[in-house]
C-alpha cells in the first residue's frame, strides 16, 4: 500500500506544480507584462520537475503493477493422479488461469508438466487446437474448425476463461501504446468485408424565406461513400521456455504485454502515414493540408493560429478535437512565445493519475505520436481538429499461434498473432474536419 501513497504524493505534487506555472503566465497576462528573466527561470525550473515527475509517476504506475503480479498468492498444486474434469463454473485464480495458458503453450514438448495440462483441462482448453482465435467483442476458446490438422479455438469447449484474460491484456496494451486508438472511433465487426460507410455533403444547401404559401424549393444532399476494408497486420515473439515458466504467476498478461506492444507499433504507423494502397490509409495522408510553413525546419506562432483555423468551427469546437503532433514538433512549440514572451504551450492541470495530455494549445488538447513524422523538408508532422471524424475498423477476431520447432535449437518458442484492420477519414469530400500541417520544401 506505501507504493499507492507514494504514487497519491507524486501526482499530487505534479498537480500542485502544473498550477504554479498556470497562475504565473495568467498573472503576466494579467498585467499585461511580458515574462522577465526571473519569471522565465522559474517557469523552466516547473516545467523541468513536471517532467521528473511524469517519468517517476510512470515508473512507480509499473512498480504497483508488476507488485500486483508477484505478490498473488500461489494456488494450491494442481497434480493429481485421477482424471482431471473441467469446472467451467469455477471462480479460477490467476496462476489457475497462468498454468492453463502454459499447458496449452507446452504441449506436447519437453517443457509440458502435469499440473499445466491438469489445468489447461480444468478450465476446458483443448490442448491439441494449433491456434487460438481471440475474439475483441466476446474471447472464445475451444471449438474446432477447417482440417484434422489445423484447428481453431472458440468457445464450445469452455476455455473462455483463459482467453478472455489474455485477450484482455492484448487489449489493455493496445489501448495503453496505441496514440491514435485512444482519440478516433474504432468499429469492431465480427466480419472482414467491405464495410461502406455513408456520408452527406450538405454544406452549400440552407433554409429559406417564404411569403405565406409560398412553395419551398427541393434542395438534393449529395450522397457518397468512404469504404472500410480488413487488411493483415502481425507480429512475433520469440522468448525462453525459462522465461515464460518464471512467469507463470500470469502468464497472459506476460504475453498480453509482449504482443501487443509490438502490435501496436505497427498499427500505429499505418493509422498515421498509411498510404491507403493494399493497407490502412493514414490520418497524414488521409486529411487535407491545412498550412504549410514557410521554413522546412522552423514553425510560427502565425502559422499555427493558420493551422488552427483551417478547421472549420463546428468541428474544431467539438470535445474530441485535438492536435496530435511529433514530438520534434511539440519541441518546437514549448519554444515558442506569444507577442508578451510567455510560453504558447500551458500544462494540463491532470493528477498522472489518469492518462491526460500534458499540454494545451487554443484551448486544445496537444498529444505526441512519434509514428508522425519528424520535422524535415516536405513532411506532414501533425492533424488537428475533430478526431471522431478518423475511423480504425478492427476485425473481431485475432489469431494467435505457436511454434514449437523453429527455434528449437536455442531452447526458445515463437508466438505469432495475427489481427486485420484499417483505417480512414470519414467525411464528404468537401469537408475537413481533420487537417495536417506540412513543413515547407528545403534543403
Amino acid at each position: 500500500m506505501s507504493e499507492i501513497f507514494e504514487l497519491k504524493e507524486l501526482s499530487e505534487r505534479r498537480f500542485a506544480v502544473a498550477k504554479e506555472m498556470a497562475n504565473l503566465v495568467e498573472a503576466c497576462a494579467k498585467d499585461n507584462k511580458t515574462l522577465n528573466q526571473e519569471d522565465r527561470n522559474t517557469f523552466d525550473a516547473y516545467d523541468t520537475e513536471i517532467n521528473e515527475l511524469d517519468n517517476k509517476i510512470e515508473t512507480k504506475k509499473r512498480e504497483i503493477r508488476a507488485s500486483q503480479v508477484t505478490e498473488s498468492k500461489p494456488a494450491e498444486s494442481l497434480y493429481t493422479d485421477k482424471p482431471v474434469v473441467s469446472n467451467r463454473g469455477h471462480n479460477f485464480t490467476k496462476e489457475e488461469k497462468g498454468k492453463a495458458l502454459a499447458g496449452w503453450l507446452f504441449h506436447g514438448t519437453e517443457s509440458a508438466k502435469r499440473e499445466y495440462s491438469a489445468a489447461a483441462v480444468k478450465c476446458g482448453m483443448n490442448l491439441e487446437a494449433k491456434q487460438l482465435c481471440l475474439d475483441f467483442g466476446n474471447a472464445r476458446l475451444g471449438q474446432t474448425f477447417g482440417t484434422d490438422h489445423q484447428e481453431v479455438g472458440t468457445a464450445s469447449f469452455g476455455g473462455d476463461l483463459v482467453e478472455v484474460e489474455l485477450m484482455n491484456a492484448i487489449q489493455k496494451g493496445m489501448t495503453a501504446y496505441g496514440k491514435i486508438r485512444n482519440v478516433c472511433r474504432v468499429l469492431p465487426t465480427s466480419k472482414g468485408h467491405q464495410l461502406d460507410i455513408p456520408v452527406i455533403d450538405d454544406n452549400g444547401n440552407v433554409g429559406e424565406e417564404l411569403a405565406e404559401g409560398g412553395q419551398v424549393a427541393v434542395l438534393t444532399a449529395e450522397f457518397d461513400k468512404v469504404s472500410l476494408n480488413a487488411y493483415k497486420v502481425g507480429s512475433n515473439v520469440i522468448t525462453s521456455r525459462e522465461l515464460l515458466e518464471d512467469s507463470i504467476l500470469d502468464l497472459p498478461q506476460f504475453l498480453g504485454d509482449l504482443l501487443s506492444e509490438r502490435l501496436s507499433r505497427k498499427q500505429e504507423a499505418y493509422y498515421a502515414t498509411g498510404d491507403g494502397s493494399g493497407r490502412p490509409h493514414g490520418i497524414l495522408n488521409a486529411a487535407n493540408v491545412g498550412k504549410q510553413t514557410a521554413h522546412y525546419l522552423k514553425i510560427s506562432f502565425n502559422e499555427l493560429i493558420d493551422w488552427h483555423h483551417s478547421v472549420n468551427p463546428a468541428y474544431r469546437d467539438k470535445p474530441g478535437a485535438a492536435y496530435m503532433i511529433h514530438d520534434s514538433v511539440l519541441k518546437l512549440m514549448r519554444q515558442m512565445v506569444d507577442g508578451d514572451d510567455r510560453p504558447i504551450l500551458i500544462p494540463t492541470l491532470s493528477t498522472g493519475l489518469a492518462e491526460a495530455p500534458r499540454d494545451s494549445f487554443m484551448s486544445k488538447p496537444v498529444y505526441t505520436n512519434n509514428s508522425f513524422n519528424a520535422v524535415a523538408s516536405n513532411a506532414v508532422v501533425g492533424a488537428f481538429g475533430d478526431w471522431s471524424s478518423f475511423w480504425v475498423r478492427d476485425v473481431n477476431q485475432m489469431y494467435f499461434q505457436r511454434n514449437d520447432y523453429l527455434y528449437a535449437e536455442t531452447d526458445e518458442i515463437g508466438f505469432f498473432v495475427f489481427l486485420r484492420t484499417d483505417s480512414e477519414l470519414v467525411c464528404a469530400s468537401s469537408v475537413d474536419p481533420i487537417t495536417t500541417l506540412k513543413m515547407a520544401s528545403g534543403t
